[in-house]
């Protein structure tokens, strides 16, 4: 009778074996698993990214839509004007007045407004008959308008060393638009604002606006000086001064999230990064003050119109966990404006 064997353990060199099979298998899991956690992370921030950039477009749009473009706030800015130095380095309307033909006599330094046949200011003298000599008339074309490189509102007049680019004047880093009452001014621009993660800071955009509401302070039917509306009075109890306007928001100044909230109000979710925004405005003056300069190729009013491009990615504090690329998307549209006759602002 043949005996039995005992039972024999396995040997070293097939533990090993067996240890680098599990190990593969394992790792196959955990890559599996790892691939699985970063592919539901990207579907999530792409999906953040694209809900916020398509928010962001949409409040744009809605903004553009139910407003003119500012052509005298971008004059303002090409100029070096500023607001609260009325009289002296900026006055609103300025811009305006290029395409008047002033009369002769009348008051202010180049003969704005009207006299009385005597001769008298209407404004001290009412009632009394005008001289129709006097009367500003707007002939409806930019002094500069046989140079297109000087003659638009981005550039200013010939003296601000205007180039022959007109591309540069198109793109713009700001977006100013007044309602067709003229007595509201809405500025969208981009606030920096530090976020910190495990002790690191970093710099990102985020969409902010504010509103200027206008008065007519020499009740002549047209505003003439602006103010920031109650509902952007910072923390500190101060408003900003719409002369220093755009000034207020530095690149250089490193907002927390909660002193985002001081000047400018936020109007895109801070879990998104804007990475850059720009505006391109067409045509480069108002057509409603230039109606003598039309299209040459149409010979009709163009009118105006803004063309966004958004690059954004979620924020820092969204991909601290992902180890994934960040996603980065850009989305661009033409928006038109819905106001299609001049606001008045001489």
């Amino acid at each position: 009778m043949k005996k039995p064997t005992a039972n024999r353990g396995f040997t070293f060199v097939e533990l090993l074996i067996a240890l680098a099979i599990f190990a593969t298998f394992l790792t196959g899991i955990v890559t599996l698993m790892v691939d699985l956690y970063r592919t539901s992370k990207r579907i999530t921030l792409e999906e953040q990214v694209y809900q916020d950039m398509r928010a962001i477009m949409n409040q744009i749009v809605n903004y553009v839509e139910n407003n003119a473009i500012d052509y005298e706030e971008y004059y303002r800015e090409a100029i070096g004007g500023e607001y609260l130095a009325k009289g002296t380095v900026y006055t609103y309307g300025d811009y305006s007045k290029l395409f008047y033909d002033f009369g002769t006599g009348g008051i202010g330094p180049n003969g704005e407004g009207a006299l009385c046949n005597d001769g008298s200011d209407p404004a001290l003298n009412p009632g009394c008959v005008i001289d129709k000599t006097t009367i500003d008339t707007n002939r409806g074309r930019h002094p500069y308008d046989d140079d297109p490189a000087k003659g638009n509102a981005f550039c200013g007049p010939p003296a601000g060393g205007c180039g022959g680019d007109l591309s540069v004047y198109h793109k713009q880093d700001n977006l100013y638009l007044i309602n067709e009452a003229g007595d509201k001014k809405t500025v969208l621009a981009l606030e920096t604002v530090e976020k910190t993660v495990d002790s690191n800071t970093f710099d990102e955009k985020t969409l902010s606006l504010v509103w200027l509401y206008g008065s007519d302070t020499d009740r002549n039917d047209v505003v003439d000086e602006w103010t920031v509306g109650p509902e952007f009075i910072g923390t500190g109890g101060a408003p900003i001064t719409d002369a220093g306007l755009i000034a207020d928001i530095d690149p250089a100044d490193k907002n927390s999230p909660s002193e985002i909230y001081e000047n400018f109000i936020p109007i895109s979710p801070l879990r998104t990064n804007i990475v850059d925004l720009k505006f391109y405005i067409t045509p480069l003056e108002d057509p409603y003050k230039a109606f003598a300069e039309t299209d040459p190729l149409t010979e009709t009013l163009i009118q105006p119109r803004v063309t966004v491009v958004l690059t954004v990615q979620p924020s820092v504090t969204e991909t601290q966990d992902y180890l994934g690329p960040v996603p980065q998307k850009t989305l661009q549209t033409t928006i038109y404006s819905g106001v299609k006759s001049e606001v008045v602002s001489y």
